[in-house]
């Protein structure tokens, strides 16, 4: 799997920090956070509702990386 970092993320569900791994057909999260009107919030990867969001933001993600979003 190749890593990838993406800096702002705009989805229907808010905007996010990502950080994780890809193939063409897969993305892993290791890292989330949440643009909120504090400023950015690190969101827990453990919590129930937490893996439910990265289950639905991977489409975004997988979008955003073959667009040409910066893999690192």
């Amino acid at each position: 799997m190749t890593p990838y970092k993406l800096e702002r993320l705009e989805t229907d569900q808010g905007t996010f920090k990502v950080v994780g791994e890809y193939t063409l057909t897969r993305a892993t999260v290791s890292g989330l956070e949440l643009l909120s009107t504090d400023g950015w919030v690190a969101l827990d990867m453990a919590h129930p509702q937490i893996t439910s969001l990265v289950d639905a933001l991977e489409a975004d993600i997988l979008t955003a990386l073959s667009d040409g979003a910066d893999a690192t």
